[in-house]
């Protein structure tokens, strides 16, 4: 949400799913074994979705979460919360399996320049304690029920009153970590 997505040379816009599906296809991966997430703007909406999309309904429960490096506690914070919820339909419907889910994480290097991966680190440390456990954002969703209205509502990635705000520029060398 930060910044315009690319685009392809015929002007249609590139997800960063299909992106890596790609890479990973010619990296020799299967694409049947390759479940794409492209609606997420961003860290909480990527754990959601990847949940109530794939794992939720296919019964997924180990993952492998892979982030770089500067963006890993953060990453892990929100993935450990939103896959720690439960599931309150599975529960009601006796669907989905209450077992638990087994996160693997996996942090890439940063390959941002330093004065770029120095900025950003400073970002990421203040925002943490934000999304922890006791933080202030694992508090007000304790629930998938929660969790889906705070992110419509308060996410300013998704929440319909973005588009009431006129958006604001980000410092040009953060936006170029993004």
């Amino acid at each position: 949400p930060h910044k315009p997505g690319p685009l392809d040379a015929a002007g249609f816009e590139r997800h960063e799913a299909g992106d890596n599906t790609r890479y990973l296809i010619q990296k020799g991966v299967n694409p049947i074994a390759i479940l794409e997430e492209s609606l997420s703007l961003e860290t909480i909406g990527n754990a959601y979705h990847s949940r109530v999309i794939h794992c939720d309904v296919a019964g997924l429960r180990r993952l492998t979460i892979v982030n770089s490096e500067f963006h890993m506690p953060r990453t892990r914070a929100v993935f450990g919360h939103v896959f720690g919820l439960p599931n309150p339909i599975g529960a009601q419907w006796g669907i989905f399996s209450d077992t638990p889910y087994h996160l693997t994480y996996v942090a890439t290097e940063n390959y941002l320049p330093e004065e770029v991966l120095s900025q950003r680190l400073q970002k990421e440390k203040a925002a943490v304690p934000r999304f922890s456990p006791g933080g202030p954002w694992q508090e007000a969703t304790p629930t998938m029920q929660q969790l889906h209205h705070w992110l419509y509502t308060e996410n300013t990635a998704y929440a319909t009153k973005r588009l009431l705000i006129e958006r604001k520029p980000l410092d040009p060398s953060l936006l170029k970590s993004y």
